[in-house]
């Protein structure tokens, strides 16, 4: 029976050959460190001859690879993925899920330049996309010269105007220093400077007109209980919420891509819950706007150990929201 590791060491012989004539941890260490140097060396010379996605592609699984067999790394992690490679090179396998075999082959294809998914996305298999496949993004330069100030706003969205530098009759200077509103000269008007602000903020609010309204990911649009998260921490939630659900416990998922401005539905969609828990890999940051912004009793569950969210201890949080 052929191994489960084989298709790693047919794609990047040289790092399996290296990890099976190690002798020790941080020999192999030592070895394949260098060997993806080298590469990185060798990739920089030939940057010119490989397709700028392929080199994307490389650089991202270069650094993902570094990242992993990092001894400080490993150390927060409080455990070796180099451990394990050597392990498999050395005895033929490893204590490891058959996703841990599946990113490093996808990593070392895209170190060897024949990335078939973004390093970052592997966990979720996302093929790379093709951009042949966007519609394209349009840019809008102003053009007429009659009445033109560099600092001219458009009156529904607040942005400013784009001309191009140096195009005749719209020449402008260009600076990181506040300006008046009206002229844009450099200001340090007071009364400007409250109004500046103000005009800032409401430009950025008003970006809640232009992304899609929030959706639930999971379960009713009102209900006991929503769990609002963001991020990283989709998967752990998203499969807690499932098994829960299953149980035939009333939770619904919320998941929010836009994190500020939120979305113009998201305080009428939350009043539908009778509680909101928030997980959070942090302090609870999310929690903390959610609650000044919609002036809800927003519950916070968080942990900073660096490690993904356990799907029993959500599983455990949602069930003691719902209980309380």
């Amino acid at each position: 029976m052929a191994s489960r590791w084989q298709k790693c060491w047919d794609v990047a012989p040289e790092i399996h050959l290296l990890l099976k004539e190690s002798d020790s941890l941080e020999a192999a260490r030592d070895l394949v460190v260098g060997y993806l140097q080298s590469l990185d060396w060798t990739r920089r010379k030939e940057a010119v001859e490989i397709d700028p996605w392929d080199y994307v592609l490389f650089n991202e699984a270069l650094e993902c690879l570094k990242n992993i067999f990092s001894p400080r790394n490993e150390r927060a992690a409080k455990t070796s993925s180099l451990e394990h490679l050597w392990k498999a090179a050395v005895a033929g396998d490893a204590e490891v899920a058959d996703d841990f075999v599946d990113e490093f082959f996808h990593l070392f294809k895209a170190v060897k330049v024949q990335a078939e998914v973004y390093p970052s996305m592997l966990m979720e298999g996302l093929e790379v996309p093709d951009f042949d496949d966007y519609e394209p993004f349009p840019v809008r330069f102003y053009d007429r010269t009659e009445g033109f100030r560099p600092y001219l706003r458009d009156p529904d969205t607040l942005v400013r105007v784009w001309a191009k530098p140096g195009t005749p009759g719209l020449e402008h200077r260009i600076g990181g220093l506040e300006r008046d509103y009206d002229t844009g000269n450099i200001s340090y008007d007071p009364v400007n400077h409250d109004r500046m602000t103000r005009v800032r903020a409401e430009k950025i609010a008003g970006i809640a007109d232009h992304i899609p309204e929030q959706t639930v990911d999971q379960g009713e649009t009102s209900g006991r209980l929503a769990v609002v998260g963001w991020g990283s921490t989709y998967g752990p939630i998203s499969r807690a919420v499932t098994e829960l659900r299953e149980e035939e416990v009333a939770v619904s998922h919320i998941h929010l891509r836009h994190l500020w401005p939120f979305p113009r539905n998201l305080g009428a969609l939350l009043d539908g819950f009778d509680r909101i828990l928030v997980p959070e890999k942090n302090n609870g940051q999310l929690a903390t706007i959610l609650r000044a912004q919609f002036q809800r009793p927003i519950e916070s569950y968080t942990r900073v150990t660096g490690r993904p969210f356990k799907i029993m201890n959500l599983k455990q949080a949602m069930k003691e929201a719902l209980e309380a």
